[in-house]
């Protein structure tokens, strides 16, 4: 093998630019590099040296390259699985042969998540040629060292080995495994003549497939064979464990490079989160212009993305940066907007649907900004009246969809809140048109969900949803609803045609559970314009790419390196023995190419969140650990910059205002002052303007929970009620009778709460009668056994002027005992007021 190993300051893009047959025609050159990416950036350096029309070489990252030996080369014609695919051959082998232990596993969706665990197994057992040794020799090598659970796990796991790729050869199916291997033992069988050059580099982390691969290619240069490669070369890029790669690919021969300190000049910054992070580049990035493709921010998590683009990158424009990586499809707004109408569905009670997940659903922003012809603000005005008209209505927590598009009293009130908020030339709005709409919607979101007939109607259905509010509401003016959308698409087309197309589940949550665990495993590709602008690269996505200024964010532990268990049937010895990858070589890998990324680069920012939940990574341990050996010195005070934020948390009552004769009118003619009211305005002047000056109330939401003033109202009526027929009788302990205290809670209940009560409701009503019943027998039968008692009143209001204003409150109830007149104030809270 021509093998070469060259310093981590290269720049491997020019390394092979430099290696090229000369001339304008490349085409009969073929570069490998692990990635993509690298290939836009060797075109560019191409079409520079030539300054003119040029043909490019063949550019293949490695999964293209298989692809193109297995397809063009090979001529072998076995469509690639896909994963959904995958998963749905080895559930039908676990339906065939299920055991007692798997039986928790029976129906798709609860064996989807496991099957992706085995799927990425086998297909690692796969390229890493390790089939024989998980299927012939389990006992052999397992027996002593995995206790029998583990044991039970790697026999089942050989066993989805076997099946799997019988049934995937029997039905002329590939794998992306399956072509590595097949590629692997037979590359010397491809004709690779029409390449003068073939320039391999940029590898590090390599599988037992690819290291055969490399082996086959790198021997079939014989030039008296015909189809023979003409010439191919390596090159790898020194690096931390570079050697150990190159003693597994067989090259001993090649002496370690003198390392020598790099120029890069690195800056390290702590913030308390995420945002502090992004404050902090973006007063890096203000000093940085102009802002280049020679500039990268790498992020090592995703979930940085969106508060890069909206805090840290909108003072840019479009043109001036570019994205490219995944972001799950999880996280995404369609995911919300469906997550929250398969809520709705999956708490329905028969034909009935729970208010609360009602409102959710057409309170987000895609189903209340539906259009009914060109306006949005229509909708939203009807959903947020049914809001008002659902929320307050404590009586019932269910309604059906033909009982609210039947209430004709709901669509009058939507009308004349539209006309009184529409100038003269929109008023005059149609009952019936808001009606239709309102159904319209209902039709083409909700109802869509009530039933399906198998796991491609559910895709279906979702397309159909999908493409309803991408035509029909304001949707595709959200930023990135575009490649979210056309994500979604895509994967639930995978759906659709897929093997598992035809389950069928015999309730909708099935369904449900299965969209939600594949979507789990997708994403959506920001795939942007590679040569335009600063870069915005996934860590991975850097790789092979010399950048003169790099930032790169979330440093931590447990983000790079990931720290996540293993989410594999293989213990981590059982990996260890059949030599696969471990958390170790993944540790290797991270810090490989982040050392190379540092060394190619003139600047270096190095961002990661201290505080009580994350810590900075092992690899900011080491870069630090240098910086203070060069400098002698063991503290890092003067190698890390904090951000920190300036907070104040001491609350600033608003200044007083001073009233005219017009306001004081106000306050003392128009307002009744209420214990609430004052304690309003102590507590909080500016509350008590909003609510008792403007009389703006807090808008009722419709929840599962009670609040504790709804259940104080309710205990008050229950014991008005009871207490009314007895004002003015002398009570004896026979006039305490706890049967009528029940019949008056049960038509209070009623009244608040309706017939059906469930959940929080009904749990509160045994609460409340327990406490009651106690309330009659623990404290009001031995009042009127030891007083004459005489109730004077319940429920009564008082009034009184004092000093210009209207004082008001309500007794609960006053009593007359022995002579002496007691005022009762009931609380059914723990908090006793203060005096």
């Amino acid at each position: 093998m021509n093998v070469m190993l060259v310093p981590a300051t290269a720049d491997l893009v020019q390394e092979a630019a430099d290696r090229l047959t000369t001339g304008c025609d490349y085409s009969n050159n073929l570069v490998i590099f692990p990635g993509k990416r690298p290939a836009h950036f060797l075109r560019r350096t191409l079409g520079q040296r030539n300054d003119g029309s040029f043909i490019p070489p063949k550019v293949l990252s490695m999964d293209d390259f298989v692809d193109f030996i297995y397809e063009d080369v090979l001529g072998l014609f076995a469509p690639a699985l896909e994963a959904i695919d995958a998963v749905a051959i080895l559930y039908k082998c676990h339906r065939e042969h299920s055991t007692q232990e798997w039986e928790h596993f029976a129906t798709p969706d609860s064996f989807f998540g496991i099957g992706m665990s085995i799927y990425r197994d086998i297909e690692e057992l796969c390229i890493e040629k390790k089939g024989v040794d998980i299927t012939s020799r389990v006992e052999e090598i397992f027996k002593d060292m995995c206790p029998l659970h583990s044991m039970h796990n790697i026999q089942k796991l050989s066993f989805f080995y076997e099946e799997f790729y019988k049934t995937t050869n029997a039905l002329n199916y590939s794998t992306r495994s399956l072509r590595y291997a097949t590629v692997s033992e037979r590359i010397k069988e491809a004709d690779l003549s029409y390449y003068d050059k073939i320039i391999v580099l940029g590898f590090y982390g390599m599988t037992a497939s690819e290291i055969d691969l490399f082996r086959g290619l790198g021997s079939n240069t014989n030039q008296e064979r015909p189809g023979a490669a003409k010439n191919a070369e390596f090159i790898f890029q020194d690096g931390p464990g570079i050697h150990e790669r190159l003693n597994a690919l067989g090259v001993t021969d090649i002496a370690p490079l003198e390392r020598t300190d790099t120029q890069t000049r690195i800056e390290f910054y702590r913030s308390p989160d995420t945002h502090g992070q992004v404050f902090a580049l973006n007063s890096l990035l203000a000093q940085t212009q102009p802002l280049s493709e020679r500039t990268v921010i790498a992020l090592p998590s995703s979930e940085t993305l969106f508060p890069l683009l909206l805090q840290g990158l909108s003072v840019f424009k479009d043109t001036d940066y570019n994205v490219s990586l995944g972001y799950p499809l999880y996280r995404t707004p369609i995911y919300g907007f469906f997550n929250n109408l398969m809520q709705l569905i999956t708490t329905m009670d028969g034909h009935r649907l729970y208010i609360h997940d009602y409102l959710r659903f057409v309170l987000h922003p895609y189903t209340k900004n539906v259009l009914l012809s060109t306006r949005a603000d229509i909708t939203r005005i009807m959903f947020h009246t049914i809001e008002e008209e659902l929320s307050p209505n404590r009586t019932k927590t269910f309604f059906s969809l033909d009982e609210l598009e039947n209430d004709t009293e709901l669509f009058d009130a939507i009308v004349k809140i539209l006309d009184k908020s529409s100038d003269s030339t929109e008023a005059g709005h149609d009952a019936k048109g808001i009606r239709d709409h309102l159904i319209a919607i209902h039709d083409n979101t909700i109802r869509r969900f009530m039933g399906f007939k198998d796991t491609a109607d559910f895709a279906a259905q979702c397309i159909a949803i999908l493409s309803y509010i991408y035509k029909e509401s304001t949707a595709p003016i959200h930023p990135y609803f575009y490649p979210f959308a056309e994500a979604f698409a895509t994967t639930l087309h995978k759906i659709v045609n897929s093997r598992m197309a035809e389950i069928r589940f015999v309730q909708p949550a099935g369904y449900f559970n299965l969209f939600k665990k594949y979507i789990s495993t997708c994403y959506c590709p920001f795939t942007g314009t590679p040569l335009r602008g600063m870069q915005v690269l996934g860590f991975l996505e850097t790789r092979n790419i010399r950048f003169d200024r790099v930032y790169v964010l979330d440093v931590n532990e447990g983000v790079l390196p990931g720290t996540t268990l293993e989410d594999s049937l293989l213990p981590f010895g059982a990996r260890q023995q059949l030599g696969l990858p471990t958390a170790v070589d993944r540790e290797k890998l991270s810090a490989y190419y982040l050392e190379t990324l540092i060394a190619g680069a003139k600047e270096v920012a190095v961002f990661f969140v201290e505080n009580d939940k994350k810590e900075k990574s092992r690899f900011v341990e080491r870069l630090l650990w240098k910086q203070q050996q060069r400098n002698n010195n063991l503290s890092d005070d003067n190698l890390v910059s904090s951000v920190q934020y300036k907070i104040e948390l001491k609350g600033r009552s608003p200044e007083s205002v001073a009233k005219t004769d017009a306001m004081l009118n106000v306050l003392r003619s128009d307002i009744r002052y209420s214990a609430s009211a004052l304690e309003a305005y102590l507590v909080c002047p500016l509350r008590f303007y909003y609510k008792y000056v403007l009389r703006l109330d807090k808008k009722d939401k419709a929840t599962q929970d009670i609040e504790p003033m709804d259940i104080g109202s309710f205990v008050h009526h229950v014991l008005a009620e009871y207490f009314r027929v007895l004002v003015g009788v002398p009570l004896t302990p026979g006039d305490i009778d706890q049967g009528r205290m029940i019949v008056c809670l049960e038509e209070a209940f009623r009244e608040f709460y309706g017939n059906d009560p469930s959940g929080a409701a009904y749990l509160l009503k045994h609460q409340v009668r327990k406490h009651l019943l106690d309330f009659l027998s623990g404290y009001t039968v031995p009042v009127v056994t030891n007083t004459r008692t005489v109730i004077k009143c319940v429920e009564e209001s008082v009034s009184v002027s004092m000093g210009g204003l209207r004082l008001y409150g309500v007794l609960d109830r006053v009593d007359i005992r022995d002579g002496a007149v007691l005022i009762l104030d009931y609380k059914t809270s723990a908090k006793i007021p203060m005096a």
